[in-house]
């Protein structure tokens, strides 16, 4: 079903519309490829998004947008809700890119609406498109006023300054290459969600987490072939390797060489070149 509001083209997705209990709607932990709507018209639910919770009554409204993980972790026995997917053409999310959902406190008229569109949904009366058109623009057009207008809800928690979380960031992946560090370690460490986390991490160094990761401890691997006369064996073991065989091919993915052969041709640019006689 297509409905515009304003310069955005919407495409609705509409099936039963009501879910009474779990099995009603996608319990698993998932993410979709487009915008979901969670009302809730009766009753209360919570929903894991990322790695918050979030608590709705009715009344109350969730907007989720796409590829963020999500999933109901309780529903109350009288829960009824309007589960209402969609697409908007024009923007990829109505929220900013940094935001994994915003509740909505939504008017008597937009709830009215909702429960108008699960009767019309379920039922075969004439006209009930059209119907369905008309109550999905108006309730629409209240969700991108919210989504506009109000301050995106975000983690109650301590903020870190930039310049102090990319340092805290670096000093971590310093530490971390010397084995030992978790995604979540640093996402905690920053006071962020591991998206937020990842986000930065492609902007700041081109890379993800685990490949940020490996490169440290290849790069700290090189540095203590240079420097020190250590096994190999131990090198591979304080950089967080247990197989050899598996430090060997990260080596050689990130240097090119094999651990010996890099030492060795830095150990003959320290030889000396004689006296010139």
């Amino acid at each position: 079903m297509e409905i515009r509001i304003g310069k955005y083209e919407c495409q609705v997705r509409l099936g039963e519309g009501k879910s009474h209990n779990l099995q009603r709607f996608e319990s698993a932990r998932h993410s979709n490829a487009e915008h979901e709507l969670f009302v809730v018209l009766e009753g209360r639910c919570h929903f894991d998004v990322e790695e918050r919770c979030v608590e709705l009554e009715a009344g109350e409204a969730l907007l989720i947008p796409p590829t963020r993980f999500h999933c109901p972790t309780y529903t109350s026995p009288e829960l009824s809700l309007l589960v209402l997917p969609f697409t908007v053409r024009g923007t990829e999310s109505l929220l900013p890119e940094d935001v994994d959902c915003t509740r909505l406190v939504l008017s008597e008229l937009s709830v009215s609406l909702c429960k108008k569109m699960t009767d019309e949904a379920s039922g075969s009366a004439p006209f009930k498109n059209d119907a369905l058109r008309a109550c999905g623009a108006l309730l629409l057009t209240e969700v991108f006023r919210l989504a506009a207008r109000l301050e995106p809800e975000r983690d109650a928690g301590p903020t870190v300054e930039a310049d102090k979380r990319f340092a805290l960031i670096d000093n971590f992946f310093e530490t971390a290459a010397e084995g030992g560090g978790s995604e979540t370690e640093l996402a905690e460490l920053v006071h962020l969600s591991r998206r937020q986390l990842a986000r930065i991490l492609l902007s700041a160094y081109g890379m993800g987490f685990r490949e940020k990761l490996l490169r440290s401890r290849m790069d700290r691997a090189g540095f203590l072939l240079r420097t020190t006369q250590l096994p190999i064996s131990e090198i591979a073991e304080r950089v967080g390797y247990s197989s050899m065989t598996s430090f060997f091919k990260a080596f050689r993915h990130r240097h090119s060489t094999t651990p010996k052969l890099y030492r060795e041709s830095f150990s003959h640019t320290k030889l000396g070149h004689g006296d010139g006689k």
